[in-house]
Order: structure tokens, then C-alpha cells, then sequence
């Protein structure tokens, strides 16, 4: 047998197992268990993770990009990078967050806040990056961080709050976003977190609003509620305005590109009557 007929012939035993492993039982009060947690496992579950065993990769192989792919096309983005558990895209998220290269990075030896019930794998990154956990007590209804303790908890030592969704319950995202923005040039956006809401930050506020105008005007799951430049708070309206407007980059080739126009052009600019360039203003001003 050919390996594509003995691969066949091993999903086909293994829809048999799944059948039989996950058949419905007869529930009895008393006598049949009920596990606290679990998987939702099925046959075609069964068959994926063989099939990737038998392709020998175990991590990153054809399966990991179709579903990067997938991902990609739902959220409208060009490239998807996957770890293998939270626990990496924890320690991932606080790498790139202290990067040295960055000019608003987290600093080394500042204050993490987290809930006190929590996995290590939560606070060992913090330690990794060089960055001191700080523990805040947790609500005993959900599990998750006490928001109530956590505005007392917050000092200029602190650079950061890492929340945790314990056993799905969900932390107050939308107060602990607003008590973090309170600390920051962005306070005035908070009355904008009503639910779930994501920051875009950089250096050119032209460029960020331009590729986030564009990406919700593609994709339907973003919504661009306003934003700040500055001081200034802007609405809708204001960032589709300032996305207008052209970026640094743009600025400079334009720029780059008078410059290099030849010198009969820039001359013949400098000799023309006052009253023609007086026109020509005039007329740029009503535009």
C-alpha cells in the first residue's frame, strides 16, 4: 500500500475510534461523572491531529497555515504570526512592549500589576523582561483582579496592568482600560471604552489614522471610534479628516522632488510678476 492509502486507511480507524470513544451516554444522577473541565473533541478533531502527526510537523506546518491564513482573512490582514500557547504570546507581548528600541517602551525594574490567582506563566515573563510582578487581590465571585483595589494599587512606579480571564470569566476590561488611560496623555478617550476596544499608537498620527481608515473601510469588525493628536480629541470625523492629509514621507518626497525640478522651472517662478504669484495664492487659498 501506497503511503497516501495507509494515511486514508488511519483516518478512516480513527473516525471509528471517535465514534466510539464519544458516543452518548445514558446519563445516570449519581452514578455517571461530571469532569469540572474538558475538551470538545470529535472526529474531525481526532483526524486533524493525526493527519499533522503523520505529516511529522508538529508545530508549524500545513494546518497552522491555513488557519493563519483563515484568521488573515477574517481580521483583513496580509500576515499572522501564531505561538504555541498563551504563555509564548505572553512573554511575546512583554518582549516587544520592552524593547529597547522603542522610545514609550516599558522600562526594566518598573511595576507589572496582575491578579494574585493566576498562572506562573503570567508573572515569569514579567520577571524574564526584567520588569517586578505586583500582585493585587482578586474578586472571589469571578477570580479575576479586584478593580476596586486597583486604583490604589497603581503608583508612578508602574508601567503596566496584565489582567487575566480566569475560567471564563472575564475581567473589567472596560474599567481597568479607563483607570490605565488615567495615567496618560490619552484620559480624555476613556469615556470611548464601552466595550471592547483596541489602542493604536505611533509616532505619525497621519499614517495611523490613513491605515486604519482604510482597514475599517475594508473590514466590517473594525470600527474607528476617535481618537487624540496631541491635545486634542477627535472624533469620526476628525481622524478621517487628518487621514487626508498627507504623511511625513509624503511631505518629504513632495519636498525632494520640488527641489530636484530643474532650476529654469524654480527660476522662472522667482522672475514672475508679484501680481501673477498673487493670483495664484489667492486662488490656492480659496481651495
Amino acid at each position: 500500500m501506497s503511503q497516501e492509502q495507509l494515511r486514508h486507511e488511519i483516518l478512516e480507524l480513527v473516525s471509528q475510534f471517535a465514534t466510539e470513544k464519544y458516543k452518548q451516554i445514558e446519563f445516570k444522577a449519581g452514578e455517571t461523572i461530571i469532569p469540572p473541565s474538558g475538551k470538545v473533541l470529535g472526529e474531525k478533531e481526532l483526524q486533524f491531529m493525526v493527519d499533522a502527526s503523520l505529516d511529522g510537523w508538529l508545530t508549524a506546518g500545513r494546518y497552522n497555515e491555513q488557519f493563519g491564513n483563515s484568521i488573515g482573512s477574517y481580521v483583513g490582514v496580509k500576515h499572522v504570526l501564531t505561538t504555541n500557547s498563551g504563555s509564548s504570546a505572553n512573554l511575546l507581548a512583554l518582549s516587544i512592549l520592552t524593547n529597547p528600541l522603542f522610545e514609550d517602551k516599558i522600562e526594566r525594574g518598573s511595576s507589572i500589576i496582575t491578579p494574585a490567582v493566576t498562572w506562573a506563566t503570567t508573572v515569569s515573563p514579567i520577571v524574564n523582561v526584567g520588569c517586578e510582578p505586583l500582585f493585587v487581590d482578586v474578586d472571589l465571585d469571578t477570580l479575576c483582579i479586584n478593580t476596586d483595589l486597583l486604583e490604589d494599587a497603581i503608583s508612578e512606579k508602574t508601567s503596566c496592568i496584565m489582567p487575566v480571564h480566569l475560567m471564563g470569566h472575564p475581567c473589567d476590561t472596560k474599567k481597568i482600560s479607563k483607570l490605565a488611560l488615567e495615567k496618560t496623555k490619552c484620559k480624555d478617550l476613556s469615556n470611548l471604552f464601552t466595550g471592547p476596544t483596541a489602542v493604536a499608537l505611533s509616532k505619525d498620527a497621519i499614517s495611523s489614522a490613513k491605515i486604519l481608515t482604510k482597514f475599517s473601510k475594508e473590514n466590517n469588525n473594525l470600527k474607528i471610534l476617535g481618537g487624540i493628536m496631541g491635545k486634542d480629541v477627535l472624533d469620526v470625523a476628525g481622524v478621517a479628516k487628518v487621514a487626508t492629509l498627507p504623511t511625513l514621507e509624503e511631505a518629504r518626497a513632495k519636498i525632494v522632488g520640488i527641489l530636484r525640478s530643474p532650476a529654469q522651472k524654480i527660476t522662472s517662478i522667482l522672475l514672475a510678476p508679484a501680481s501673477k504669484i498673487a493670483i495664484l495664492a489667492l486662488e490656492k487659498s480659496k481651495k
